[in-house]
């Protein structure tokens, strides 16, 4: 099967890895707000992102980092979407 063909409706191969942080950093939004910082697991989050926690781990320090990240993203999407209010 050819890579860019899709598969169970999702397409197959290596998405950009401006994609790939998106995709990791909604999940962990996701799941700091279903569980909190505490009861977020590494595990869980790269489960939800389709990552393997190693790969997680590989590019993130640690569960912090990852917070860290996540809110400084959720807060510039706020800023872009302010600024087009004004």
């Amino acid at each position: 099967m050819d890579s860019e063909k899709e598969q169970n409706g999702k397409k197959r191969g290596r998405p950009s890895a401006n994609k790939d942080l998106t995709i990791v950093l909604e999940a962990v939004a996701k799941i700091f707000a279903m569980k909190g910082f505490d009861g977020a697991q590494i595990k869980e989050i790269a489960n939800k992102a389709n990552f393997s926690a190693s790969l997680l781990h590989y590019h993130f320090s640690d569960k912090e980092d990852l917070w860290k990240k996540t809110v400084s993203k959720l807060g510039q999407e706020l800023l872009n979407k302010l600024m087009e209010i004004e």
